[in-house]
């Protein structure tokens, strides 16, 4: 009876987490001077976001220490709108809650296919966030060409 309710627990724990997956972009301005390589929460709520200009890099993030099982994290996300409806934003906030980077799709850009497991597309999007050349200055609107996919 303990083992069948202990593969009961197990089987459950694995089912809850089948089909996770996040939203990636992987963004580049004109010019090549400003990349962001983003992984956003889809089903679950780890993220991972770098913010390159200049080859000056900040990255944010929120994931489990594998060794620890832990949560590490410099930030939060937030998911605002959906693709599907040309209406989408993430917002990340540091540990302190100040906002450090917006990043809003362009609504007459978005390309969206559906794939066997998902979803790939691309977009343009703006960006307004910590300057990683400064750290405190904000940079101005920057323009960036992605390419997204959602897959579980």
């Amino acid at each position: 009876m303990k083992s069948l309710i202990t593969l009961l627990a197990l089987s459950i724990s694995i089912s809850a987490h089948a089909g996770s997956a996040n939203a990636t972009f992987t963004c580049e301005s004109a010019s090549g001077r400003t990349a962001l390589n983003a992984s956003v929460p889809g089903d679950h709520a780890e993220h991972n976001v770098e913010f390159t200009i200049d080859e000056k890099t900040i990255d944010w993030y929120s994931e489990v220490n594998q060794t620890t099982y832990s949560m590490d994290e410099n930030s939060k996300v937030y998911v605002l709108g959906k693709l599907e409806d040309k209406n989408y934003h993430f917002i990340i906030t540091n540990t302190e809650g100040y906002k450090t980077l917006t990043f809003s799709a362009i609504p007459s850009s978005i390309k969206v296919t559906q794939t066997e497991y998902g979803e790939k597309g691309s977009l343009k999007a703006v960006i307004i966030g910590n300057d990683p050349r400064s750290f405190t200055d904000q940079t101005p609107e920057i323009t960036v060409d992605c390419s997204y996919s959602y897959e579980i």
